[in-house]
């Protein structure tokens, strides 16, 4: 117990979040569902792969091979393009312009971050296991400037206008600026992938994804004093660490998870301390 005198955070409430956390993670994917259907996909694994047929005297005819090469084009075969249309067929020109604007940096977006390599596993995925998992994630860029007086910034809608106004907001000290906004899918195992113990999608409580990060990717969201004490694995070009649990909760609506089926799974923590450094 703290007093007055004491200087020393106390973490007890951190610890106890992340052995709830813990447990909660341990129960879903303990539960008798998720194992018989773990066991299961790792059956189907194996008799997809077929590593046997290097050693066996006779080699049998591979029909779920066979079978999948023959769905995967039937379920996606080529990149999807997006359609925005106006809900209100008024002929409002600002509208009309916004829908084309918006399609057309939908579909950039799909072919400038190769989403259609995702797309792909997903479906590889959902076709062998009944479930794909991807993850959309917002990812923006920031950058710090200095702008002298009389210099316009970029958010400037009419410079001729602005000039003034803007020469009298100079400031000297620097500023961080968003400088671009990109949107990227990441494709996850079903290994990788939890959530609360659950009947519906709707009934899904929270969501964990595991990553792995290197000694930089580790430093960069926690810091120096805990990224660099963080066991990591392998050469100075591919180092990886320990196995990084991301919670998400209903309120985050804006970074749920696209899953195209909702089944149990399994995920695995290596470390606590890492779940501990995430939740905070």
């Amino acid at each position: 117990m703290n007093t007055l005198a004491d200087d020393t955070p106390d973490d007890s409430g951190k610890d106890s979040d992340v052995a709830h956390w813990l447990t909660e993670i341990e129960r879903a994917q303990n539960t008798t569902a998720m194992k018989r259907w773990e066991d299961r996909c790792r059956k189907i694994r194996d008799k997809y792969r077929y590593e046997a047929s290097a050693t066996a005297r006779k080699r049998g005819n591979q029909m779920l091979w066979s079978n999948m090469e023959t769905m995967k084009p039937a379920v996606m075969s080529k990149l999807p393009k997006g359609a925005v249309q106006q809900r209100w067929k008024d002929r409002d020109p600002v509208a009309s312009k916004a829908t084309e604007m918006l399609q057309r940096a939908i579909n950039f977006t799909f072919e400038a971050n190769d989403y259609m390599s995702k797309f792909l596993q997903v479906r590889d995925d959902y076709l062998l296991y009944a479930r794909g998992i991807a993850r959309v994630k917002y990812s923006p860029v920031f950058d710090t400037v200095t702008r002298k007086a009389g210099q316009l910034d970029d958010a400037a809608i009419d410079p001729a206008r602005d000039l003034e106004e803007q020469a009298k907001e100079a400031y000297a000290s620097p500023q961080t600026i968003l400088k671009s906004e990109n949107v990227l899918l990441e494709y996850y195992q079903r290994g990788d992938f939890v959530h609360s113990i659950s009947r519906t999608w709707d009934e899904v409580e929270w969501e964990a994804f595991r990553g792995y990060l290197g000694r930089d990717q580790l430093i960069n969201r926690f810091g120096k004093e805990i990224g660099g004490a963080m066991p990591t694995k392998g050469d100075r070009r591919h180092t990886f660490g320990p196995a990084l649990t991301s919670m998400i909760r209903p309120r985050d609506l804006a970074a749920r998870s696209s899953l195209i089926t909702a089944r149990s799974s399994t995920l695995r923590i290596g470390s606590s301390a890492v779940l501990a450094s995430s939740l905070r």
